[in-house]
């Protein structure tokens, strides 16, 4: 039964419901990940060698734990998509309609239909679709949605956006059991398919929570004069804060983390670590770390097995060609002599009409120079000389192949991989065999399709290496929900970024999104959101900085007007953080040489 209203918490109380045996659900891995950490530290603390991992959950997690419960007994006989396969699905309807060739790429068309599939599903409305067309876009849509439950329903397919709703009917029919009681922690505003699978438990105890620190909290704010100034600031406050507690765990908020990555690594090296400014250095331990990470085919050890996959097809541009000669994931410390020696002799002496070559013209360009090549660009030769690509065969098999010709390379060397070298191996492996997954709908496919099936994949995921519990955590401020710190810093706090502008989805008709109060249709909801948000942050730090620029490269900004809501104080940046004093000259002392 629902219950009243989120009631506060602090940690203790949820870790000794924990130990108790009692559920707890969490909106994200990230937040699950935290609390599963403070309750091992416990655990310590209370002097126990062993113990049992706590019962929390994130939503996914036990919904998906649910559905995979029905299929062991019996009463659920459907695959539940991965978003590979979704995808897969989509994109077959999409290329199928003559009238999506002039709306964009199949990929991306697909990409944007099942967004809004899901945002209809989340809303209970993808029944609705059809009825509340009103463009040709949403009429459109309307037909490739129908098309995609069709499927689902023939061939037993269900999407991952449906499963609230299928647990919701087996709950109504018994066929589920219901556990006797819930914690929900840091569910701001809970999805319609949320709320109507919660109510579906019938007297399972509901009990909302909202986690709250245990120490006295301060919010302030601060205006720097541009936003190189504002992550100098932030790294500053950062250090000093560490100083004086180096035990404290600090968040560090931004509304899009993955854009200022590359500026805020920078700083903090600069700042936090200069020991790390070396090129060399290994960043395998940072203080700091990403809640997600950058896109897979960024990191170089990635880049060069998708090079070597692409070659199997095609000529490769002669930079290309150079970086996987130099590159110290392929080969044998041996090969890599002979690789630096084959690239300056050979590759960067060669004239070309067309700077690209295929592996078989550079191997018969070396025998004509009578250069050596590098003996793992000849086991890759031989092993795609004797093997067909055009004959289409399963993604498994494709996916059996790739892997050959990544050991035929030697990938990924023979050195000892640094801990972020070795979870990216890890994160190609499952990429790998999530490709193979799409056997599900029973083709067979060439080499060509499956090899930009794996790039768009690859460019989809993001590199996530286990949390090394670093004492800075850099995340958005929705990955921060349900989550304690010992202080918190927000970054760009401007009327653009906070609250974030939603938009409404191109491929839902407006009166249904606006019936349903979707996101993107009413800033009224938009922001009561974002100001809840900022009030469970407050109530979760001792201390919350928000900090925001006064201009950028685009001219003048203004803070958040969320911020005047809240009354929190304002300072000028000098007043938190003392100004470093100046470094004096050192006077050159002269000498007379007699």
């Amino acid at each position: 039964m629902p219950a009243a209203g989120p009631n506060k918490i602090q940690l203790d109380e949820l870790l000794n419901l924990l130990a108790g045996g009692q559920l707890a659900l969490v909106p994200h891995h990230r937040a699950a990940q935290s609390l599963r950490l403070a309750y091992d530290r416990r655990q310590r603390t209370l002097g126990l060698s062993a113990w049992n991992p706590p019962p929390i959950l994130a939503w996914t997690q036990w919904t998906t734990s649910l559905f995979v419960d029905l299929i062991l007994s019996g009463h659920e006989p459907r695959l539940l998509l991965n978003e590979a396969q979704e995808h897969h699905l989509w994109r077959d309807i999409v290329a199928a309609d003559p009238e999506a060739s002039s709306l964009g790429s199949p990929d991306s068309l697909a990409d944007l239909a099942r967004s809004a599939f899901n945002l209809a599903a989340t809303y209970n409305a993808h029944t609705q679709l059809r009825r509340t067309a009103t463009n040709r876009d949403t009429r459109l849509f309307a037909d490739w949605a129908n098309t995609f439950l069709d499927r689902c329903k023939h061939q037993q397919y269900l999407s991952l956006s449906l499963l609230n709703e299928a647990l919701t009917t087996h709950l109504r029919n018994q066929t589920l059991a219901a556990p006797p009681s819930l914690h929900l922690l840091g569910f701001l505003d809970l999805t319609p398919s949320q709320q109507n699978l919660l109510e579906a438990l019938g007297n399972t105890q509901l009990h909302h929570h909202q986690l709250i620190a245990s120490t006295p909290r301060e919010a302030l704010s601060t205006i720097t004069l541009n936003e190189r100034d504002e992550l100098t600031l932030a790294a500053r406050f950062l250090r000093q804060h560490l100083e004086q507690h180096p035990e404290h765990t600090v968040a560090v908020l931004l509304p899009n983390p993955s854009e200022d990555r590359t500026n805020l690594e920078a700083t903090f090296r600069e700042i936090l670590s200069p020991e790390l400014e070396n090129i060399a250095a290994d960043l395998s331990s940072t203080p700091w770390e990403f809640a997600s990470g950058p896109p897979l085919p960024t990191l170089t050890l990635i880049a060069d097995a998708l090079d070597l996959a692409r070659w199997a097809t095609a000529p490769l541009p002669l930079s290309r060609i150079s970086s996987l000669l130099l590159s110290p994931y392929l080969g044998n410390a041996e090969d890599r002599n002979a690789a630096a020696i084959f690239d300056a002799r050979l590759l960067r002496r060669a004239t070309l009409l067309r700077p690209e070559l295929t592996l078989a013209s550079l191997l018969t360009l070396a025998s004509r120079r009578n250069t050596t090549a590098p003996s793992w660009l000849t086991s890759l030769h031989q092993l795609l000389a004797t093997t067909d690509l055009t004959r289409p065969r399963t993604f498994a098999e494709w996916t059996e192949l790739l892997r050959q010709i990544l050991a035929a390379a030697g990938w990924p060397g023979d050195r000892s991989l640094t801990p972020l070298e070795f979870e990216a191996t890890r994160a190609f492996d499952s990429l790998l065999d999530l490709l193979a997954t799409l056997d599900f709908a029973g083709r067979r496919v060439p080499f060509a399709t499956a090899l930009t099936t794996l790039e768009r994949q690859a460019a989809a995921t993001s590199f996530q290496p286990p949390s090394t519990h670093a004492p800075i955590q850099i995340l958005s401020p929705q990955e921060a929900s349900g989550t304690l710190f010992d202080a918190t810093l927000f970054l760009r706090c401007t009327d653009a970024n906070f609250p974030a502008v939603a938009r409404p989805n191109p491929l839902l008709s407006w009166p249904l999104q606006q019936s349903l109060r979707m996101p993107g249709t009413d800033p009224a909801i938009t922001s009561a959101a974002a100001l809840a948000l900022t009030e469970s942050l407050i109530a979760a730090t001792s201390t919350l900085l928000f900090t925001s620029a006064a201009e950028d490269a685009d001219g003048q900004l203004r803070p958040s007007p969320l911020l005047a809501q809240l009354n929190i104080q304002q300072h000028p940046p000098h007043d938190l953080i003392p100004t470093p004093p100046v470094e004096q000259p050192i006077a050159v002392e002269v000498t007379e040489d007699l």
